[in-house]
């Protein structure tokens, strides 16, 4: 159990974190430990989704997509590690780096932080003990299940639990948004079952990336004013507490379906897109954040085929709208990002008949 939790606590929080930086430096994108976990977690869903769409493609096994990740992603650790342990020998890590970055708090500042802290606990139970399920476990969760059971991707009968040659139902989906592939990953990789992991380990993972991102869209807002940041984060988490009108509303979604793709899609994915083009506006000239803006559109189609249409048509607008108030080589910079959304949508539109090349 000890070991599980350390597992957990490695591959969920602390791995985004050195991977964010590590994405951070290498993009010359100022990063803090927020924005770090953020676009580490938007990195991950990127390489998953440019990773296993070609493995399934070509049925290869599950324990390939496990070994290229791993490969990645502690490369990406190890870069930042020794960069920062053995060519800076620790300085990047000194007391007086962060010190800078800490803002002077008053009595005002603390009160509204206090509050906002223990509305994101409130959250979290609900988050962890409300989860919501229904049809969509017999895709997410039992896909993921046969895919740890079997080794094979997308190619069992959820219904018959027959062995399949050929994508067919639901599982055509599944080919160009393999989320399930995302859960099963972290269950293998922390020996937790399936099930416990989509519905109490990851949602809390989740809710922390929804939060990054409204905390990223405060600062944007409001500088480095803490009491108005943090009221502002009190309003957030009280429209999605009280707008669980049905359980289609997209504050359901953020309470009580975050482990479902789509769910992540809505309730971070896109605010995500929207903050990530807000600091694209601010830095035209800085070719990391056109990056970033291509790792969330990729991220998007990895968590669901909505995410495919969706990514696409709100990178084209921003590319419009910023060719017209700033210079249209944005325009095409960003429309070139789409490529990977037209890809991904005609494999879509030709399944199953592409599975005859598998």
């Amino acid at each position: 159990m000890l070991g599980s939790v350390l597992k957990v606590i490695l591959y969920i929080y602390i791995m985004p974190c050195l991977v964010g930086e590590g994405v951070n430096r290498i993009l010359k994108i100022d990063g803090t430990i927020v924005k770090d976990y953020l676009i580490g977690n938007i990195f991950i869903w990127a390489l998953f989704q440019l990773v296993t769409v070609p493995l399934v493609l070509m049925k290869e096994k599950f324990s390939l997509v496990v070994l290229i990740i791993n490969v990645v992603l502690f490369g990406i650790c190890f870069f930042v590690v020794f960069q920062e342990v053995i060519l800076k020998r620790g300085s990047g890590l000194s007391w007086k780096k962060y010190k800078k970055r800490i803002p002077r708090v008053n009595a005002t500042d603390m009160i509204a932080m206090i509050i906002m802290e223990v509305m994101i606990v409130a959250l979290l139970f609900v988050i962890i003990f409300l989860q919501h399920t229904d049809a969509d476990d017999s895709r997410f969760v039992v896909n993921a299940v046969e895919i740890v059971r079997t080794n094979r991707m997308f190619l069992t009968d959820l219904i018959t639990g027959q062995e399949l040659e050929i994508w067919v139902g639901e599982l055509v989906k599944d080919v160009t948004s393999p989320w399930a592939v995302y859960i099963a990953y972290y269950a293998k990789m922390t020996g937790i079952a399936v099930v416990i992991m989509a519905h109490s380990v990851l949602p809390v993972s989740l809710i922390f990336c929804a939060l990054a991102v409204f905390w990223l869209l405060a600062q944007e807002f409001f500088g480095k004013n803490l009491s108005d940041k943090s009221l502002f984060m009190c309003f957030v988490i009280l429209l999605n507490v009280y707008g669980y009108h049905s359980r289609y509303t997209a504050e359901s979604f953020l309470l009580t379906r975050i482990w479902q793709g789509k769910a992540v899609l809505a309730s971070v994915a896109i605010p995500a897109m929207y903050l990530i083009c807000m600091w694209l506006y601010k830095n035209e000239k800085k070719y990391g954040y056109y990056i970033l803006v291509a790792m969330i559109n990729i991220g998007m189609c990895l968590l669901s085929g909505m995410g495919i249409i969706i990514g696409a048509v709100m990178v084209g607008c921003i590319g419009f709208v910023y060719g017209i108030f700033i210079k249209w080589r944005m325009t095409i910079l960003l429309w070139m990002m789409c490529v990977p959304n037209i890809v991904y949508f005609v494999i879509n539109y030709l399944q199953p008949s592409i599975g005859v090349f598998g």
